[in-house]
């Protein structure tokens, strides 16, 4: 910074330290500069509106995608921020979400769902004696809100009637992971695998009920 102060780079790589070190204040000021220095950047604007939304700021952080968008409407990131901060802002205004929902699904045409082939559907026979198998898919057995309501819901299952088996969709974990390893039978890495590749080793559990955590995340 003291040698390049209007790289726009290292501001921008300076705004991700902060966020990531918790310091939501500062990285918003950094964003900012990029801002000063390139006002139609488009992915500054989304990162404005991101740290904006850290900070609780809601109506700003929206007003940052709208300007992200108002440059780029095919932004895939300032649209899928805009639907996630909608959910915090206007929980209840279901006509504005639909709103942003149609507005993104409009930048992309139609085209025909080609679902991944797989060699069967079937799972196990029928055991009226066994324990059910149920299957979590998910990318947030971590430190994150999915991570903190399964545990919860894993707690609580009959161990009797239900065996359990997570199957991870993240690289890495924490002591909130090792604490929901630790309540099922059978914990499956799969973020280094294909679809195909999950899919395969899902069916080779016996799987019955499988459900998926994800929604408009990442992992």
């Amino acid at each position: 910074m003291q040698l390049a102060p209007q790289s726009i780079a290292a501001q921008t790589n300076r705004a991700n330290v902060l966020q990531r070190l918790g310091q939501f204040e500062a990285a918003l000021a950094a964003v900012e500069q990029v801002l000063r220095l390139k006002p139609d950047l488009v992915q500054a604007h989304c990162n404005r509106g991101n740290l904006l939304r850290d900070l609780c700021r809601l109506d700003e952080a929206l007003a940052a995608y709208e300007t992200a968008l108002s440059l780029d409407p095919r932004s895939v990131d300032a649209h899928s921020n805009r639907l996630l901060t909608l959910h915090y802002r206007d929980a209840d205004n279901q006509p504005r979400r639909q709103a942003a929902l149609r507005a993104f699904a409009a930048c992309f045409p139609a085209a025909p769902h080609r679902p991944t082939p797989v060699a069967s559907t079937a799972t196990s026979a029928p055991e009226p004696e066994r324990r059910l198998r149920l299957g979590y898919v998910s990318g947030d057995l971590r430190r994150h809100p999915v991570g903190y309501f399964l545990d919860g819901v894993l707690q609580h299952h009959d161990r009797a009637a239900f065996e359990l088996h997570a199957f991870s969709n993240h690289p890495s974990g924490d002591a909130l992971t090792e604490r929901l390893r630790a309540q099922v039978d059978g914990w499956h890495p799969i973020s280094a695998l294909s679809d195909t590749e999950a899919a395969a080793l899902i069916r080779a559990q016996g799987i019955d009920l499988l459900v998926d955590t994800h929604w408009q995340l990442r992992y």
